[in-house]
């Protein structure tokens, strides 16, 4: 197993010095120190890897839970002679149970604290023992690991899954197989996506965007086709991006057009040492910057134009309704005392009165629900779920169930209205 993957870098470099300070999609439990010889770090990140519509409320009620502890264990070799030294080290994953009851989360947080009490200023030999003995015991509690190599240009290199025991190994593959699912690419992904939450910071594009880029499995040692793959993946997302109708897409595509050519000028210099014969395709990206920036213009200028009919359209509905309540109540005033009201009228009327929190619930959930669009944080998790239901009512038995349920509800308002309203 040997996998190849690209974390986005600023002007091309990564600071290992600055792995561990991300905050998605959980804030990590980290130390990034570092003595004379070596820099040092070990990350702890939460992650929920479950397919499982809607886990966190299913989960706990079904028994069942796609909770998993990345642990990521690495050092780098600190000398002024080696500017571009690699971050080599192992990512071990645990499911939360057996996290939890193998005490790997005490000697963790244990070795965190231990490590972050040396002063890193002093070049404490301390460093070195610490973080041997805690790869030692991650590796002897995990259920399994996977080497990794990152450069300083963001290529990440995986590759030799280790497992607890064979038991687990077997049964995992057994299950993959019968599902047709490919392990290990899958177990690369995530392991991938990971290292690259913990190593750099969403600027340019959501949170959610997690998928842009996959890893790519390495054919030969000298080989850098996937590359290639990467590099088309990106293009590919960024014509996706372009075709719709949102200026925020837009610029999330600009974003991502800076980062590829970073990625191509790094790739060019690893194709010169690696493979001088290496073929590299040509893209006008000046073009497709103006391209999507004149798209991205023209569609403000439409929103825009919207906005101020639909303003426009308000302001005369207001006026409308105004008008109307006016005439209404210069017309009641001349109306008969003596005459009756509106059955209809009157019992609906009657039952405001009789149920008077009615209209205050209803504009209290409409004020928590906007309020709560401004104070929290969106959920990808929930939207991404969402979606995915979304994708369940194509099948004829759930609508067929859906609809049955509606008419259920809609026959039960109105006996209700009949039996209630209307006596």
């Amino acid at each position: 197993m040997f996998y190849k993957g690209w974390v986005p870098t600023v002007n091309g470099r990564l600071s290992f010095k600055l792995i561990g300070e991300t905050r998605y999609p959980r804030e990590p439990e980290y130390v990034n120190s570092s003595d004379e010889s070596h820099l040092y770090v070990a990350a702890r990140q939460s992650r929920q890897l479950s397919d499982v519509l809607f886990e966190p409320i299913l989960g706990p009620l079904l028994g069942f839970s796609g909770a998993f502890e990345c642990v990521f264990c690495a050092r780098a070799r600190r000398a002024p002679t080696v500017p571009d030294s690699k971050l080599v080290g192992k990512i071990f994953l645990f499911h939360r149970s057996t996290f939890r009851e193998s005490r790997a989360k005490e000697i963790f947080s244990s070795s965190v604290r231990s490590m972050r009490a040396l002063d890193p200023g002093a070049g404490n030999p301390g460093l070195r023992p610490q973080y041997i003995a805690l790869s030692r015991e991650l590796a002897a509690r995990c259920d399994l690991s996977v080497n990794v190599v990152l450069n300083r240009d963001g290529v990440v290199t995986l590759s030799h899954i280790e497992w607890r025991n064979n038991s687990l190994r077997q049964n995992t593959i057994a299950f993959a197989d019968e599902i047709e699912f490919d392990l290990e690419h899958g177990l690369a992904d995530q392991m991938f996506f990971y290292l690259r939450d913990l190593t750099h910071q969403h600027q340019h594009h959501g949170n959610d965007a997690d998928t842009i880029t996959t890893t790519q499995r390495l054919r030969a040692p000298n080989d850098m086709s996937w590359s290639l793959e990467i590099m088309y993946s990106l293009y590919y997302h960024i014509i996706t991006v372009k075709r719709k109708e949102n200026p925020a897409e837009h610029v999330r595509a600009l974003g991502i057009l800076a980062y590829l050519q970073s990625y191509k000028t790094i790739i060019k210099r690893r194709a010169e040492k690696i493979d001088p014969h290496f073929v590299f395709p040509n893209f006008d990206d000046t073009s497709s910057k103006e391209s999507i920036k004149a798209t991205k213009d023209y569609i403000d200028l439409r929103l825009n134009e919207q906005k101020k009919n639909s303003d426009n359209q308000k302001a005369f509905l207001l006026w409308v309704v105004a008008t109307t309540f006016t005439v209404i109540n210069f017309t009641v005033s001349f109306a008969d005392k003596n005459l009756q009201p509106s059955p209809l009228i009157s019992s609906t009327a009657n039952f405001l009165k009789q149920n008077a929190y009615v209209l205050p619930s209803l504009a209290l959930i409409t004020l928590i629900y906007f309020l709560s669009n401004l104070i929290m944080r969106p959920r990808y998790d929930f939207k991404r779920d969402v979606v995915r239901l979304t994708f369940v009512w194509k099948r004829p038995w759930v609508v067929a169930a859906s609809g049955l349920a509606g008419l259920a509800a809609l026959a039960a308002g109105i006996w209700y209205w009949l039996a209630v309203v209307q006596t």
